[in-house]
């Protein structure tokens, strides 16, 4: 259902969706959860063994509702490695290799404290003479970030839409806070707006972020904090982030996420009536990959509805908004 208030981006969101196409596409993923559940336990599980849990990689590792499921038969008691993709097995013997042989100079020493972060470098952030000499300072200024996350939740709680380019780039096929588009769960009508952004199609759901402790009052079922599982939305206030079956992709933010925690904290400090979920999704606009260059992304920022960028240095944000 559509209210009579919002706009008719949300109208054609949603009215693009064939239902055959909705149900053809819930057949085929029911298809493929009963299938992977049976092959588990007909052919790898033997019934005379215990199993402490289930350890899962590669492409099929991404099927968020399956992976739920797993999850919940076995007890929550299951890993799924973070770039779980046809990389991800390659990555993960380097790693296991350098931890072997204790490698002076490590992988694990070079990357941040975030568990999912890359340990190779991204371009180094643009300091303010960069900025300012590639952009008219008439369509943006710049402050000093100093880790004082409070201008950036009073933004995002004035329903602006932001951008997050700091630290290590993350490994892995989504952004989990260093590199991500971010807004109010709150408002239905962001979801349409994020989406235009980044040019996807309308009706495609965007995924939430919420602290561990606050996750049981939005959603049920296994939480993780990389995006892997499909929670069931249990709260109406949260509509930009639940999708039609009221599912949801959610991100649970614990203080090794370090970006996201701090956000997330501010914003329930500052506003105890807003629910301190937010739309996390990776920053790149059409066509792009995952941005790492600051410049480009102040350029999406000032070529979208987006108002504001925060780097490892600097705030920027837009001048002459228009909502």
């Amino acid at each position: 259902k559509v209210t009579k208030d919002e706009n008719k981006d949300i109208i054609e969101g949603f009215s693009i969706v064939n239902p055959l196409l909705a149900a053809f596409a819930a057949t085929v993923q029911y298809i493929f959860e009963e299938w992977l559940i049976y092959v588990l336990k007909e052919h790898l599980l033997d019934a005379n063994h215990h199993y402490d849990g289930i350890v899962l990689s590669g492409g099929a590792a991404l099927n968020c509702p399956a992976n739920q499921r797993l999850a919940e038969l076995f007890n929550g008691n299951i890993f799924i490695e973070t770039s779980c993709n046809d990389e991800g097995l390659s990555f993960g013997a380097l790693v296991a290799c350098e931890f072997s042989i204790k490698a002076v100079n490590s992988l694990n020493d070079r990357a941040t404290k975030t568990v999912n972060r890359s340990p190779y470098q991204c371009s180094p952030p643009c300091n303010e003479e960069n900025i300012r000499e590639y952009f008219d300072p008439e369509l943006i200024s710049i402050s000093r970030f100093c880790d004082d996350w409070t201008d950036v939740a009073e933004m995002l709680l004035a329903n602006k839409i932001g951008f997050i380019c700091r630290m290590n780039a993350e490994l892995g096929p989504r952004a989990l806070g260093n590199r991500s588009i971010v807004a109010l769960a709150s408002d239905r009508q962001n979801h349409f707006r994020v989406n235009k952004i980044k040019s996807r199609e309308l009706w495609r759901p965007l995924a939430p972020i919420v602290l561990s402790t606050d996750f049981n009052d939005f959603f049920t079922g296994i939480p993780n904090p990389y995006m892997l599982m499909t929670n069931h939305v249990v709260s109406d206030r949260i509509p930009a982030v639940t999708h039609i079956d009221r599912s949801a992709r959610v991100q649970v933010v614990d203080p090794s996420q370090t970006n996201f925690f701090k956000l997330l904290h501010t914003m329930r400090e500052l506003a105890c009536d807003v629910p301190p979920v937010l739309i996390n999704t990776s920053l790149n606009g059409p066509s792009q990959p995952i941005l790492d260059d600051t410049l480009k992304v102040v350029k999406l920022m000032i070529d979208t509805k987006a108002s504001f960028v925060v780097t490892d240095n600097y705030i920027i944000t837009k001048k002459q908004l228009e909502f």
